[in-house]
């Protein structure tokens, strides 16, 4: 179309607007035949002409509005060196806005005549050919190493954010799914709604996954209080650690804020999340159980997966045969947990009155010692605690809370339920102690 026939159309729109005032942007569009954004951007050209005439109805010029000057190389090594010696005793590196403060008061500068630039991303260019910004480089992937089948499982849970809150109850986690996905194989393992998810609950919900598949060899966790107590036990063994501990799972317990460490069941979170629970938005706990068992099966059985080890198929349809090769002992040994802690040093502050807090248990360790960092090792064969200042051995306590000898599991694991929710009441009351001092002292 020539631009004869775009200014005649420009001059309809023109009269149309004076013409009749009150024709909508659709009104318009009718009328000229021409799109809504055509529309829409000539008439705020007209509307912000200052004088009428034949220019409201001609094309813009399309050569660039911006000076096209270049900066000098005086000027660029002036920009280099304001970024590596900041000026005035300025006690950070200057940005490029920091940049144009500054070379715009270089004197010797603008009396030579040079061109100084205004625009931060011109700066940041400079600052970029000439090595003053740093990029992370791209780093190589390095793939997961895989795992013999049914060996190592990732469990964490996730929540159902489509179950509205209640009115006199929880507000956040109405409903949560704890789902285990074994990572050799991408099968997933479980998938356990429930709506009174704590560390008693994860207990008995993993001993019943453990008595229908077995036991693997590993599992990887992320530090969910729920999983590895209160974030001031540093590290120190929860109950449900030293459970699984005492079955002789290993446990690789995830760096905080690096979901990819745990990725296997993360996959399988944005999965469940586009497919099932976006799809069929559930409201409550038995419509939960219902669209995510139909969707277990369908994940395992049917819908083909792009993981390495499945070759576009399902997961259980590429491994038929995969089981665990371990099951529930009848009998276990309730200290056995000893010897994996040993494996590394926690750290505890000596209260005021010379105690520590470590696995439920307090300990009297010094008063001298108080609000000093002491470092903690486990000792199996002695089943002692040894205190460490300077590198030093300053107490040696034995270890509260031990059994000595053999029991039932099912004994056991009912210790351990009332440990966590031991735990979980403590981890309670410090919250709500926090918060007091905080509204105190803000």
């Amino acid at each position: 179309m020539s631009e004869v026939e775009w200014m005649v159309d420009r001059m309809k729109l023109y009269e149309l607007r004076r013409s009749q005032p009150k024709l909508s942007v659709k009104d318009l569009v009718k009328e000229l035949g021409r799109s809504e954004s055509w529309v829409r951007k000539w008439r705020q050209r007209q509307q912000e002409a200052e004088a009428e005439g034949p220019s409201i109805f001609q094309s813009r010029s399309r050569a660039r509005h911006s000076s096209n000057v270049r900066v000098g190389e005086e000027v660029e090594r002036a920009i280099v060196e304001i970024r590596d010696e900041p000026p005035e005793n300025l006690g950070r590196r200057p940005g490029p806005l920091a940049i144009v403060y500054y070379l715009g008061r270089r004197e010797d500068l603008q009396a030579e005549g040079h061109y100084l630039p205004r625009s931060t991303s011109t700066i940041w260019k400079i600052l970029d050919r000439h090595q003053r910004i740093w990029r992370e480089g791209k780093g190589e992937r390095q793939p997961e190493l895989r795992e013999a089948p049914m060996t190592h499982w990732q469990i964490d849970y996730k929540s159902i954010s489509s179950v509205p809150p209640e009115e006199d109850g929880k507000q956040q986690h109405v409903v949560e799914t704890l789902n285990c996905v074994d990572k050799g194989t991408s099968i997933l393992v479980a998938a356990v709604p429930r709506a009174d998810y704590n560390a008693e609950t994860t207990v008995a919900s993993l001993m019943d996954l453990f008595g229908q598949h077995g036991l693997p060899q590993k599992m990887s966790l992320d530090r969910d209080p729920r999983l590895v107590g209160s974030w001031t036990a540093q590290e120190f063994p929860s109950p449900l650690m030293r459970l699984l501990h005492v079955l002789g799972i290993g446990l690789v317990v995830c760096p905080p804020q690096r979901p990819e460490k745990n990725a296997f069941v993360e996959r399988y979170h944005l999965n469940y999340e586009r497919e099932c629970l976006q799809r069929y938005k559930p409201d409550s706990l038995a419509k939960v159980i219902e669209v995510t068992q139909a969707y277990q099966q369908h994940y395992n059985y049917e819908r083909p997966n792009q993981a390495l080890t499945c070759h576009n198929q399902p997961p259980r349809v590429a491994f038929p045969t995969a089981r665990t090769s371990a099951i529930l002992p009848t009998i276990v040994d309730p200290d056995a947990w000893l010897l994996p802690a040993s494996k590394q040093l926690y750290r505890r502050r000596v209260d005021r009155n010379g105690t520590i807090m470590i696995g439920n248990q307090r300990y009297y360790i010094r008063r001298a010692l108080a609000k000093q960092q002491v470092a903690i090792r486990v000792v199996p064969h002695s089943q002692e605690l040894h205190i460490y200042l300077d590198n030093k051995v300053v107490k040696k306590v034995a270890i509260k809370g031990l059994y000595h000898g053999q029991m039932l599991l099912e004994d056991y694991v009912t210790l351990i339920c009332r440990e966590a929710v031991s735990d979980a009441r403590r981890l309670k009351t410090r919250r709500r102690y926090q918060q007091r001092r905080l509204a105190q002292h803000p």
